[in-house]
């Protein structure tokens, strides 16, 4: 039976008798795992370094321990068992108790491929790596951090915990390994790279994540929901697009005009802005395109016959061109934009919701609604949902800055980060777009 009290006990006897040999020792609590509260058996990991905490062993310790678990998640799946997700809330505690400028040790994590129930595959474990990593290091209480484990403890597949290595039973390497050396010689990752995006609710509110996350804003009576949505080029601004064209504007993004009052055949279900800012494009399912500002109209699908309907579109980087893509990944290049690639002719899992270009503007991603993400040009696949049994479809997928790293959104507000994207909060909201 489980024990703050008596483990607090043995904690602050063993500090000092360490500290007593070798004052300056770094002790660390012991790493609580993921648990919740079950009489007699076991203690939820916030509840216990609370007790901890509230029995006085702050002067104990020199930093605190979690095992920061998710598998077979993402390390940022937001849920309360989820220990790495939760480690703010650790934090939170430590500071409450005065010992903020403590770090918090990730003394186990790791994820096990195989055939168990919460296994992965190997790919999905080099994957996880690197997103470990990036989001632990943004963490500004972040101490080390230890994979568990080096090589498969047995030959049973069956068996999760004994298939964490990063080498197999046999010693050959898995792809873990790769990715733990490729990372080893690259740049550390930075705590400031970047906040997160905004989440677009379907009735107008948006949401801020990351950093900066701040309560829901807007929140409009609307005669149709909305459906698009694109940033200002200051990124001080945002413009949303409801189903019938109709446009709302927040911020320094300003009005340029609308198809709020034409007969539309089709629903209007994205939109982008011009290089100024200073204008927009908006698109129909059918790829009909309607410009306004200083958006040079070039070209559309409206007089053609689609396989499937047109669920989003992406600009170049010099203004003078756009991407359409459909729900079968079908991709429609007009003015300077090139064609990189599509999925048009692969038998897709879910359909594709959504399009962002590369940095460069030499390729483009297009996501899926599970997840997946489909690289194209100079696009890098820096990780995606695909495996992840995700509780709404995913809407949308916007990059960072840097064009390293981009978020994936859920229906249901879920971000999830890959590559340099940072760490950005969930909200309980119907969303329908990120950026």
């Amino acid at each position: 039976m489980p024990s703050v009290a008596r483990y607090t006990q043995l904690l602050k006897l063993g500090s000092a008798a360490i500290h007593s040999v070798d004052p300056g020792a770094l002790v660390v609590s012991g790493g609580v795992a993921p648990a919740v509260n079950a009489s007699g058996y076991s203690i939820a990991p916030n509840d216990f370094i609370a007790g901890m905490y509230a029995a006085g062993a702050g002067p104990s310790i020199q930093a605190v321990g979690v095992h920061p678990y998710s598998f077979p998640y993402v390390p940022t799946y937001p849920a309360q068992w989820n220990t790495f997700y939760t480690t703010p809330q650790v934090h939170a505690i430590m500071k409450a108790h005065g010992d903020g400028a403590k770090p918090i040790w990730g003394t186990e994590i790791g994820w096990g491929t195989g055939t168990g129930q919460k296994a992965v595959s190997e790919t999905q474990q080099a994957a996880m790596v690197g997103q470990m990593i990036r989001a632990w290091s943004r963490y500004s209480f972040a101490g080390n951090l230890f994979w568990y484990n080096w090589q498969d403890l047995s030959s049973n597949r069956n068996q999760v915990f004994e298939n964490m290595g990063v080498l197999r039973r046999d010693g050959s390497a898995k792809p873990a390994l790769a990715a733990f050396r490729s990372l080893l010689r690259s740049p550390a990752p930075s705590h400031s790279s970047g906040d997160g995006p905004w989440l677009i609710g379907a009735d107008a509110r948006m949401f801020a994540t990351g950093a900066n996350a701040t309560p829901a804003r807007g929140g409009l009576p609307l005669n149709r929901p909305i459906t698009g949505s694109a940033r200002t080029s200051s990124g001080k601004g945002i413009w949303m697009v409801a189903g019938d064209g109709g446009i709302f504007s927040f911020g320094d993004a300003k009005f340029y005009g609308s198809t709020g009052a034409i007969r539309l055949n089709r629903p209007i279900v994205g939109m982008a802005p011009t290089k100024s800012g200073r204008g927009y494009w908006l698109v129909a399912s059918d790829g009909g395109v309607f410009s306004f500002g200083d958006a040079k109209f070039y070209g559309s699908t409206g007089a053609m016959k689609l396989n499937r309907p047109i669920v989003g579109m992406a600009t170049t980087p010099t203004g003078r061109g756009y991407w359409m893509v459909a729900s079968d990944g079908g991709i429609f290049s007009f003015g300077d934009a090139k064609f990189y690639g599509s999925t048009g002719a692969i038998r897709l899992n879910r359909p594709i919701v959504g399009l962002t270009r590369s940095h460069t503007g030499k390729g483009y991603w297009m996501v899926a609604s599970d997840g997946g993400m489909f690289t194209f040009g100079d696009a890098k696949f820096y990780g995606s949902t695909a495996g992840v049994a995700l509780s709404a479809p995913v809407v949308g997928v916007a990059r960072t800055s840097s064009g390293k790293g981009y978020w994936i959104a859920t229906a249901g507000g879920t971000v999830y980060n890959f590559g340099d994207a940072g760490i950005a909060s969930s909200v309980n909201a119907n969303v329908v777009d990120v950026v």
